[in-house]
């Protein structure tokens, strides 16, 4: 897609609801070839294939905007901060990485490692190449995100952004040792889980980007409808909950990928999308858009 606009937006005939979806992890193209199966498979891995094609049929319906990345987040991870910058993977860079972060896990702005923790790259990429990147691919996004999140307060006054993942099937009491794969997220070591499957993990931030009676009211909706679900653990929400979060309430929603198993064809998906489609009209009544920003 040389020259191609690096994303791939949804608009509503009629924008009727001040509700945006963002799934920066949701494509799958590379502007290379990977000629090793391994290492394809490890990048594919790290996608949340098709998920925000579950949003579309919300947002036709309701009239909202729906925001996808085009690119895998093998070849960039469009929801890190430019500064997460691997210096085993990019030259250049300063040795001095947080162990407990992203970055040392090999999960940066460029992805070093894949599922499995399969090494993505067999050299080192130059500071110019990754600059490419982030022109070709992450400011282009960020700033379409931007724009919309502005149009939306410009034309309703308030604005909600739901920063839509998928996420591996994890045992809720095995969850601690996953957050081995991903760390940067909160773990408490005394954190108590159930013995079931997690079906969606819901995440404000730690409560700094969404009001509590709000978060509230998202858990008490797919409870009701039998769904096992997790608040902020082990996911919180990454960098754009937490850069947008700070201008409108934002909320990041982690689906387990059993439930709609990578593509919008089948039954599950089918229902997902139904699931979907209520959620996003529970939440975008007037009353409940303003206990969103308390």
């Amino acid at each position: 897609m040389a020259g191609g606009v690096p994303y791939i937006f949804f608009a509503p005939r009629f924008w009727d609801v001040p509700l945006i979806v963002s799934a920066p992890h949701s494509g799958g193209e590379l502007p290379f070839v990977v000629a090793d199966s391994r290492i394809r498979t490890a990048m594919d891995g790290l996608n949340d294939t098709a998920i925000g094609e579950l949003a579309l049929p919300a947002a036709a319906t309701l009239g909202f905007p729906v925001l996808t990345s085009r690119f895998s987040r093998a070849y960039i991870d469009l929801n890190r901060h430019k500064a997460e910058l691997d210096p085993l993977l990019i030259d250049g860079i300063a040795p001095q990485v947080d162990p407990a972060s992203r970055v040392a896990a090999g999960l940066g702005l460029i992805p070093r490692l894949g599922t499995g923790q399969v090494p993505l790259y067999q050299r080192k990429l130059s500071h110019a190449a990754v600059q490419s990147r982030i022109k070709r691919a992450y400011d282009p996004y960020h700033k379409k995100l931007q724009s919309l999140i502005e149009a939306c307060l410009a034309e309703f006054g308030t604005c909600l952004l739901i920063d839509l993942h998928s996420m591996p099937p994890v045992l809720p009491a095995l969850a601690r040792r996953a957050l081995a794969a991903t760390p940067g997220q909160p773990c408490m070591a005394k954190q108590a889980y159930k013995a079931s499957p997690l079906n969606l993990v819901l995440g404000d931030d730690m409560q700094r980007t969404l009001g509590s009676v709000f978060s509230a009211r998202c858990l008490r909706f797919f409870q009701a409808r039998g769904l096992t679900i997790a608040y902020n653990h082990p996911y919180s929400g990454g960098y754009i909950t937490q850069f947008y979060g700070r201008q409108v309430p934002t909320l990041q929603l982690e689906i387990c990928r059993s439930l709609y198993v990578g593509s919008v064809a089948s039954v599950h998906s089918k229902a997902l999308e139904r699931l979907f489609l209520d959620f996003c009209r529970a939440i975008t009544s007037q009353q409940t858009l303003l206990e969103a920003a308390e």
